[in-house]
Order: structure tokens, then C-alpha cells, then sequence
């Protein structure tokens, strides 16, 4: 099927620049400049009905792998369906500190706002996964930014919001990540700096489009209801509330009583200025009481308690491991993760979402520390390489990770080491041996016999 696409002119005169640019309207555009002086682009989707005279909602989404076109492609057919304009800027980086990505945002902010006639009362930020951090934070440094989305992430510091940032936040959390505890927290605190939120929580990350589409109407019942609204208006409200109370049912019919009673209370909060919530407000009532609804809440803090006792040792133990260079600690690492792993596969979901909450936290506190001791300087190689070898439990997948163990050992000719890692590394399915053969600090210990042996072995395998 061939896909036609419309192209417009708009003639840029802002930042000193005059060339008409073609966009197109139903596609994304990218690499389109910042400015004639910095090389920053970002990547741009119109809404078929674009018309550059009229005032358009826009979605700035944050990738800080500096994938613009890549996270504005997530949201075109949402975008398309409710006339959106989304923004992804291509120079966001996880690698430079925050400030530079909110000054890089800042400028593609104001750029956006020169070339289009977007609705200011319809400013949103949003960002998937990793990158959630990070959009948290813009309301804090960029003023008129309306709301925020996070799919799959958490909360930067909500301690620095004041009582000058008033947004209204949405975050969408399955139970199984790791910062879904912590999440519950950041609500409270939300809530106590009056800020507007709704989370919305699912039991497998299969939920996730759904509960985008009813946070993205959120936002818009939100700026219909502070506008005034019409009769075309109130039709338009009750369909995507009977979308969001379907989702619940949906919910309850699959067993989650814990999640179909928090998403109506997501609900009745943000459609109560439009609509009566008694019967949906009766409903949670029966839920709450219902035996189900009270074992899953009792059996859930019961695995939050297990949960913050197990990563009180974790953290415990890898201070007292990385003081003490104590490698001899690795097999009772490798222990406690294939613990989480076998949780993870329990047939009991609480369980289940605690095995992958641990395994996620305990990446995460690796990952935070090793990113802790590369901003040291002089360099602790040693600690290093003890967290490198702990990542690598954790993630069998993590190939980079490999390489570097192997790297470090070869370079202080710990050969043996080097072979084991290298094994491990094939074993959990490497197969780029041209980057092996490329690898720094490896001469020595790539001419060696049992080096070659060992790859001749998987090439022939």
C-alpha cells in the first residue's frame, strides 16, 4: 500500500534563516536545524489536518539517546487521531549533564514556537523509559510546559518542585518495574505540593497503549474543563470516559481488583467536573470490599516489606564489596540474582512482579554506581571492574559490558580471567568477532593458543 503524504512550505525567518521548508503532513520530518549557528535538529510529525494558521497542541517527546524521529514515531497514529503536533529533539544525550539537555530543549522550544501557531495552553513534554528523568525535571527549569508524561519511567526529583510549578503530571508504570514503589511515594508527595497527576499502573507492559490513549485524553479533558466546555465538547468527554471505565472492567475481568480500583480513582478525580461519579465511586466501594480486592492489597504489602528489606542488603553488601575489592563475593551475587530469576518465573503474580522489580533494582544500583566511580578521578579500576563483573550477572546479554572485563583483564595480562569472560560472552550468543579482533589492550592475549582454540570452537559451532 503506498502512502501519500502532503507536503507544505513554511518560510522560516526566525534565527536569521529564509529558505522555505518542506514538511510533511501524515509523516515525520527530521533533521530540520535549530538554528543557523548550532548543529541541533529535531525530528517533526504534522497531523494530516495541519493548517499553519490555526493554533496546534503540541507533544514535545524526550529521547536522551538523542533518537528524535525514533520517539516521535511512537506517537504519530495517537497524535494523528487527536490532532497533534509532536516534537522530538535530536540532541538530547544521557552523556552531557542536565542542564545542557534543558537548555538544547529550551532552544528547540523556542525555535518550534517561531515556525508554528502552537496552542501555549497545550504544551506537553513526554518521554518513554530511561529518558522519563529527565522530562520530570523540565517544568522545573522551562516555564509554560502544561503537562508531562512518563511511560515506563519514573520521577527525577520531585523535591524540587515548588509552588510555582503547576503541571499536570501522568505517569503509566507496570507493577513489575522497579520504581513502581517508589512511584507510590512520589504520589503522596505530588499530591501534597498540589500538583495535578494521575498514575495509571498495569500489570504487564501489554497495557501500555491503552493507558497512553487515556492519558492523553486526561490532558484533554483537563484543558476542556479550564476552557469552558460545549455540548460537542461533553459528547466528546463521555466516549473517552466510557474508554478509561472499560479499561477498568477489563481489569477487574482479568482479576486485577488492586488495579481496576486506583484506575477508577484516577478516573472519578479527573472527570468529576464534567460528570456525576457516584455509581463509578459505589463501584470502588465494592471492590475495596470485596476479599479479593483485600488479599491482593494485604499479599502486595507484603512483598513491599520483602522488597525493602532485600534492598537494604543490597546496597549493604555492595558497599561493603566495592570498599573491600572483595571478589570472592560474586558466587553470593550470583545467588541472590538467580533467586530474583526464579521469582520472576513464580506463578503467582505478586511474586512474579517482585522477582522483576528486584532484578531491575539491582541493575540499576549497579549501573548507578559504576556511572558513581567513572566520575572519580584517579580512576579505581579495580572497583570497576568488580561492578563490571556484577553487571554482567545481572545482564548475561550485556555484550559491552563483556568486552570491557575482557579488555581490563587482558590489559594487566590476568589471561585466565579473560578467557573465562570471553567464554561467557559467547556462550550468551556473541557472534561480531571482528569486533574482538579490534578490541584495545587484547594483542598479547589474542595471539595466544587457547585464545584462537576458543574461537575456532563457536565459529564452528
Amino acid at each position: 500500500m503506498r502512502h501519500i503524504f502532503t507536503f507544505i512550505a513554511i518560510f522560516v525567518f526566525a534565527a536569521g534563516m529564509g529558505q522555505p521548508i518542506s514538511l510533511k503532513k501524515g509523516g515525520i520530518s527530521d533533521g530540520l536545524p535549530v538554528s543557523d549557528t548550532i548543529a541541533e535538529t529535531f525530528a517533526l510529525f504534522l497531523p494530516k489536518a495541519f493548517e499553519p494558521k490555526q493554533k496546534w497542541p503540541a507533544i514535545f517527546v524526550l529521547d536522551d539517546k538523542g533518537r528524535g524521529k525514533q520517539a516521535v514515531g511512537m506517537l504519530t497514529s495517537r497524535a494523528e487521531a487527536r490532532g497533534i503536533v509532536v516534537i522530538g529533539p535530536n540532541a538530547l544525550h544521557d552523556s552531557v549533564s542536565v542542564s545542557k539537555n534543558i537548555l538544547a530543549l529550551d532552544r528547540v522550544f523556542k525555535r518550534t514556537a517561531n515556525l508554528f501557531s502552537l496552542d501555549l495552553e497545550r504544551i506537553y513534554v513526554m518521554a518513554f523509559d530511561d529518558s522519563s528523568n529527565l522530562a520530570t525535571l523540565v517544568p522545573v527549569f522551562i516555564k509554560g510546559v502544561r503537562g508531562v508524561m512518563t511511560v515506563g519511567g519514573g520521577m527525577g526529583n520531585p523535591d524540587l518542585y515548588g509552588s510555582k510549578n503547576k503541571f499536570h503530571y501522568i505517569g503509566i508504570l507496570d507493577r513489575q518495574d522497579y520504581q513502581y514503589p517508589n512511584m507510590l511515594v512520589n504520589e503522596r508527595m505530588l499530591n501534597a505540593k498540589r500538583i495535578t497527576n494521575e498514575l495509571l499502573f498495569s500489570d504487564t507492559p501489554d497495557d501500555r497503549g491503552v493507558l497512553m490513549d487515556i492519558g492523553l485524553d486526561m490532558f484533554q479533558v483537563d484543558y476542556l474543563v479550564k476552557q469552558g466546555m460545549t455540548q460537542t465538547d461533553t459528547l466528546y468527554v463521555q466516549q473517552r470516559l466510557d474508554i478509561a471505565l472499560a479499561q477498568a472492567a477489563t481489569m477487574e475481568s482479568k482479576g486485577d481488583f488492586v488495579g481496576a480500583y486506583a484506575l477508577l480513582g484516577e478516573v472519578v478525580s479527573r472527570y468529576r467536573p464534567v460528570f456525576s461519579m457516584d455509581s463509578v465511586s459505589q463501584k470502588m466501594k465494592a471492590l475495596k470490599k470485596s476479599k479479593v480486592f483485600k488479599a491482593q492489597r494485604r499479599m502486595e504489602s507484603n512483598m513491599f516489606l520483602k522488597e525493602s528489606l532485600t534492598k537494604e542488603d543490597l546496597i549493604f553488601y555492595l558497599e561493603e564489596d566495592i570498599s573491600s575489592y572483595n571478589f570472592d563475593n560474586l558466587g553470593w551475587w550470583d545467588y541472590k540474582i538467580q533467586g530474583m530469576d526464579s521469582l520472576a518465573r513464580s506463578d503467582k503474580k505478586h511474586q512474579r512482579q517482585l522477582g522483576k522489580r528486584l532484578k531491575g533494582y539491582t541493575k540499576a544500583l549497579f549501573n548507578e554506581n559504576i556511572r558513581l566511580l567513572e566520575e572519580e578521578k584517579p580512576l579505581d579500576e579495580e572497583a570497576l571492574v568488580l561492578l563490571h563483573m556484577l553487571k554482567v550477572l545481572a545482564d548475561p546479554k550485556d555484550y559491552d559490558t563483556y568486552l570491557k572485563i575482557i579488555a581490563n583483564s587482558a590489559k594487566v595480562e590476568e589471561h585466565e580471567t579473560a578467557l573465562f569472560y570471553l567464554e561467557e560472552l559467547l556462550i550468551n550468543g556473541f557472534t561480531d568477532y571482528d569486533r574482538l579482533d579490534s578490541l584495545p589492550d587484547t594483542g598479547l592475549f589474542r595471539i595466544k593458543k587457547e585464545y584462537r582454540e576458543l574461537l575456532s570452537k563457536y565459529k564452528s559451532e
